[in-house]
């Protein structure tokens, strides 16, 4: 069943942390998943792999 990979129907998500940032940072994102044929009714995830860019250098933690 897909969970994780419904991120990216409206992704990519865009935000700006500052340098050197030690503290963790939470995404909270309502999903549309009305048009998703036999889509998930909720959950959670934890160790989402993340792909930081910026310009051409991107890193994936």
């Amino acid at each position: 069943m897909r969970m994780e990979s419904l991120m990216n129907i409206e992704g990519p998500y865009h935000m700006t942390i500052e340098a050197n940032r030690k503290k963790s940072f939470h995404i909270k994102e309502l999903l549309d998943l009305s048009e998703v044929p036999k889509h998930i009714e909720g959950g959670a995830s934890r160790y989402i792999h993340i792909k930081i860019r910026d310009g051409e250098t991107a890193r994936i933690l």
